[in-house]
């Protein structure tokens, strides 16, 4: 299993109103960039999926995976792959 490190850049809103100008401006400055790492679980062209905990196999239970993210590959800024000893 893959482990590894991105930067991705989320949606972001803000639910005020804005006196003219002042969403342009905002909409120039604002970007909000995620940092995350996590085991590979499925990759295409259009995304990857991570997953934050992975439970391997074992003779008493199936592999597991918890907490789930789906990034759209445009989003990624930065990709790691990370080692495992």
């Amino acid at each position: 299993m893959k482990l590894i490190y991105l930067e991705w850049a989320d949606a972001i809103s803000n639910n005020n109103w804005f006196p003219g100008d002042s969403a342009r401006i905002w909409a120039d400055k604002q970007e909000w960039i995620i940092r995350e790492t996590g085991w590979v679980i499925k990759e295409t062209k259009e995304y990857i999926c991570l997953a934050s905990t992975w439970k391997p196999e074992d003779e008493y239970t199936d592999e597991k995976f918890m907490n789930l993210h789906k990034i759209p590959k445009t989003w990624i800024r930065k990709r790691k792959t990370l080692k495992v000893k």
